[in-house]
């Protein structure tokens, strides 16, 4: 089986691109967005698109998205993403095949890319990858429960903040997915005394969860709850136009990427009064613990903890500095550019 490792291909406002083929099937995109603060970190995603021009649009914006993530957890590092835009080209060079090619492709890369989890990609995707490179998230972290952990460090500052709680003991939390990071952020939730409302399109998640004292609502219905905090832990595009009058919550914090179905809906929630941490400061637990134990082997687990408690403190400054306007996105923006990153 050929490989070829296609570069540039007509890209443009990116630092590096390559098309992955091998022999007359195309592989994937790797997108290496930026690596001026240090090596570009980011996940491989694995779906099906409708087009071609989706995938290589998914893999520009998500490469970019985490080099704003990366800015803002304050890390020496830049973003990067690839997409597999699975399709029966892939069924047939063999799933092992596919993600052995991209292991090869990211050690051909000398460390400027380094690798990780994403949507459609298992750890079972991954041991084959490391299986040829070195240049991944090593197996032992857990991006699930650290994503949890930085949302729940910027809900307790928002909290802190808005409600003027120290605790969430007693406050009502909308959980919208339970998986592995929405799982982990309720488990917290309920330990720490709060009534959580979640749903999930798995029904028998949903009902395993319930037993577990979460408040069950129908899947898509999490939005228009009665709550304190809706955490958006599923899909992306959750908040939009048609749905803000009807929203029930005072806080928007959680770990779905891309939250805002477009940029204006901020401004719409902030009218409304109700806060919107964007997903870019909140989802940044895994990437932090990712790039820590790739940069500094053997790290302290106590020292990757801080760094995404951090989360909290970044929260605090950005809601102090936009201040009774909410507009928290022209604030992101804002720090962005003091970290010399533009749109």
């Amino acid at each position: 089986m050929k490989v070829r490792l296609i570069e540039g291909a007509g890209v443009e406002d990116v630092e590096s691109w390559y098309d992955v083929w091998a022999g007359d099937a195309l592989i994937a995109h790797v997108c290496i967005d930026d690596t001026s603060r240090g090596p570009a970190f980011g996940g491989i995603r694995t779906r099906a698109y409708p087009a071609p021009r989706a995938a290589r649009e998914d893999v520009r914006r998500l490469a970019r998205a985490m080099t704003r993530k990366c800015a803002l957890a304050g890390l020496s590092a830049g973003g990067a993403k690839t997409v597999v835009p699975w399709s029966t080209a892939h069924e047939r060079l063999g799933r092992r095949d596919v993600f052995r090619v991209l292991g090869d492709v990211v050690e051909q890369l000398g460390g400027r890319y380094v690798c990780g989890p994403d949507v459609g990609t298992t750890e079972e995707d991954l041991d084959v990858v490391r299986s040829v490179t070195r240049y991944v998230n090593p197996a032992t972290n857990d991006p699930g429960r650290a994503t949890a952990a930085g949302v729940r460090a910027a809900m307790d500052a928002a909290v802190r903040y808005v409600l003027d709680r120290t605790r969430v003991e007693g406050l009502a939390v909308a959980v919208e997915g339970l998986g592995a990071v929405g799982g982990a952020l309720a488990e917290g939730l309920l330990e720490a005394g709060a009534r959580v409302i979640g749903t999930d399109v798995d029904r028998r998640k949903l009902d395993a969860w319930r037993e577990r004292g979460v408040v069950a609502c129908d899947p898509g219905d999490a939005w228009r709850v009665d709550a304190d905090v809706y955490a958006p832990c599923a899909l992306g595009g959750v908040l939009r136009d048609d749905r803000v009058d009807a929203m029930g919550c005072r806080i928007v914090c959680g770990s779905a990427n891309n939250q805002l179905a477009a940029p204006e809906v901020a401004d719409a929630l902030a009218a409304r009064g109700i806060v919107f941490v964007p997903d870019e400061v909140t989802s940044a637990g895994a990437v932090i613990e990712g790039v820590l134990t790739v940069l500094e082997p053997g790290i302290d687990r106590a020292r990757v903890d801080a760094w995404i408690d951090r989360i909290g403190r970044t929260v605090e400054t950005m809601l102090e500095a936009a201040g009774p306007g909410l507009r928290t996105l022209a604030v992101v923006e804002a720090m962005l550019e003091e970290r010399g990153v533009n749109r």
